[in-house]
């Protein structure tokens, strides 16, 4: 089976403030990005574990909210917006 999941940094537990963390100029964005990234492996391990063979997931915050360094090296990553 394949899945396709789709994220956004809103919603992330631990990420409060909008100004703060969901823009690339905010104080705690790289951190709220690694936050998002840990929710996604923590999924991509469930899944993996469940019998899943492949996992796409689209990073749907438009400055990017995936940590690429660390996402889930069985992930693959699509993120920014359709031309």
């Amino acid at each position: 089976m394949k899945v396709f999941m789709v994220t956004d940094m809103e919603g992330v537990a631990g990420v409060v403030s909008f100004e703060q963390q969901s823009y690339p100029d905010g104080k705690y964005y790289e951190r709220a990005k690694l936050l998002e990234t840990a929710e996604v492996n923590a999924a991509v391990d469930g899944l993996l574990d469940a019998g899943v063979e492949e996992v796409l997931v689209w990073d749907g915050h438009g400055a990017g909210g995936i940590d690429f360094e660390t996402l889930h090296p069985m992930a693959k990553l699509l993120h920014g917006r359709p031309s």
